[in-house]
């Protein structure tokens, strides 16, 4: 049970970073806000960092986010185990279970048996 993930779909280190990621983009939020309300700190970013007005508005949080959920789709397991996938076909009227099974051949396919 050692190479088990915790959460059954991801593992710890991955739950961290995306918890991390999380918390960094609403930090990245507040700044913005703060950007966006305070007229002192919009004259020194413009006077002392040019480009820190491209990136110190709501846009760029909304790309950052969209890429932080790209990245979280892309990161979860795909590859389940293929034994646990079991339709049941109505197991309250008493009919059997089936189960979902890859079928090698000129082309892939699932079938239910």
């Amino acid at each position: 049970m050692a190479g088990k993930p915790r959460f059954g779909l991801v593992s710890k280190a991955l739950s961290i970073a995306v918890v991390e990621a999380v918390i960094l983009i609403l930090i990245y939020g507040g700044l913005v806000r703060e950007y966006a309300s305070n007229v002192n700190m919009q004259n020194w970013v413009q006077a002392n960092f040019a480009l820190g007005s491209y990136s110190l508005n709501y846009n760029a949080v909304l790309v950052l986010a969209g890429l932080l959920g790209v990245l979280i789709f892309q990161l979860l397991p795909r590859n389940f185990d293929r034994a646990s996938f079991r339709a049941s076909s109505g197991r309250d009227r008493g009919t059997t279970e089936s189960k979902l099974v890859l079928r090698t051949g000129t082309k892939n396919t699932l079938c239910l048996e």
